[in-house]
């Protein structure tokens, strides 16, 4: 199950990914066998490791075999066409993916960093708050599904009007994007505020798991108009083709941020409120950074 898991986890790495193919010409092709290798190995060694389960035990397991399977194969299929079709098509555009992917693949390895320590933290709680932290992460989804729509939505927008030389359509994009992702944001934060306690129970019945996790939605919640900006400065800038500033940005104002709040003022005043309080401030800390640097950087942005 290690070696399964590691493999997985190698051929999810974009970065790994795009590195090999923009430095080595046999990179590709190590890339391509390496996926073959992983779908053959990885379903070997689950099922060993299913086999020597109790009964209900592998039950389970199965379900979790077959669902992460799907994704899994889904994965290294995908990368061995891109592969593929990069061999094909030679290496012109490998350093375009170097720098377009790198970033963003750096940019989620910070989040998931940051996020391994607040869920440290958020254990040291008690079982009640990291069940309640766990519902509270479903219902949160609606928000980033959400947002990460709008944010893919204006950075095509922007990125083909910037192939276009017609700067003050998205200029004018992201008026429109606040405008559209405000009203939305403020729809969703009264409806998961007002109905906090009944989302809660369709994960749980316990009534202090319901309370906690209907506090930290109650805090978070209405904070959520504060990566607003985040979300569409970001989108704009990666649209015209520079995804550097946006992982800088974000990993210093959010990610870094984060780390340094949870293991200082934390520290000290240990409750789930101050654990929180991360996220917003995080949030406003980066999101001025973001409007800092599109009001006055646009023209170099725009180049």
């Amino acid at each position: 199950l290690i070696v399964a898991n590691a493999l997985s986890a190698l051929f999810q790495l974009n970065i790994l990914h795009y590195i090999l193919s923009a430095v080595m010409n046999w990179g590709v092709i190590l890339l391509i066998i390496l996926c073959f290798v992983g779908i053959i190995s990885w379903p070997i060694f689950y099922i060993i490791y299913i086999s020597k389960l109790k009964p209900f035990a592998k039950i389970r397991k199965f379900n979790d075999f077959i669902s992460i399977g799907i994704d899994f194969l889904t994965l290294n299929i995908l990368l061995i066409v891109i592969n593929i079709f990069t061999v094909v098509n030679g290496h012109a555009q490998n350093h375009w993916f170097l720098k377009i992917g790198f970033p963003t693949g750096l940019e989620s390895v910070m989040y998931t960093i940051s996020n391994l320590i607040i869920q440290a933290n958020i254990n040291s709680f008690g079982t009640d708050t990291a069940a309640a932290w766990a519902a509270f992460g479903k219902v949160d989804a609606l928000f980033w599904m959400s947002i990460s729509s709008f944010g893919i939505a204006i950075t095509t927008f922007a990125g083909q009007n910037f192939g276009a030389k017609k700067i003050s359509r998205i200029k004018q994009s992201a008026k429109q994007g606040f405008l559209i992702t405000t009203t939305f944001t403020i729809i969703l934060v009264i409806g998961v505020c007002v109905f906090a306690n009944f989302l809660f129970s369709l994960f749980t019945d316990d009534q202090q798991v319901i309370l906690i996790g209907a506090e930290v939605l109650l805090f978070i919640a209405p904070t959520y108009i504060t990566f607003i900006p985040i979300e569409i400065f970001s989108g704009i800038i990666r649209g015209c083709g520079k995804t550097l500033i946006p992982t800088i940005l974000t990993g210093g104002g959010v990610c870094l941020f984060r780390i340094v709040w949870l293991t200082t003022v934390v520290q000290k005043f240990h409750t789930i409120q101050m654990v929180c309080a991360s996220y917003p401030i995080s949030w406003i800390i980066t999101s001025i950074l973001f409007m800092f640097y599109y009001f006055y950087s646009s023209k170099r942005n725009f180049e």
